[in-house]
């Protein structure tokens, strides 16, 4: 279990769980709710908005190391919008504003830099 995340309230906990079988978003009641699977796959949320929808990244399928931020409604599982990014991007170094509207990413590839897009829309 990886990179955790509260709910607004504090109520639920978001998390990435990489196990065989189960890997994807999962989601949980701190006071011992039961699990429920969100998104399959490699998705590392990152912080849970205000909205209800949890920001996360996910990796594009196969070799291609592209990187996308996603959206998704923590109540429904409505998928939300998506944004790939045009470089790769590690979880630990992006960051979605709570409202979802901006997101930075830090990208270390032949020189260090940092990509800050404003007017994001994941699904707000």
């Amino acid at each position: 279990m990886l990179s955790p995340v509260l709910s607004p309230d504090g109520s639920r906990v978001a998390l990435f769980v990489a196990a065989p079988g189960h890997t994807g978003l999962w989601t949980a009641g701190v006071a011992g709710a039961q699990p429920h699977k969100l998104v399959d796959g490699n998705a590392v949320p990152l912080v849970w908005g205000d909205t209800g929808f949890i920001y996360f990244v996910k990796s594009e399928p196969g070799d291609s190391g592209r990187t996308i931020v996603e959206a998704v409604n923590a109540a429904t599982g409505s998928a939300g919008s998506s944004f790939p990014l045009p470089v790769s991007c590690d979880p630990g170094s992006l960051s979605v504003s709570r409202d979802g509207s901006r997101f930075v990413c830090a990208v270390r590839e032949a020189v260090s830099d940092v990509w800050v897009v404003d007017n994001l829309d994941l699904g707000r």
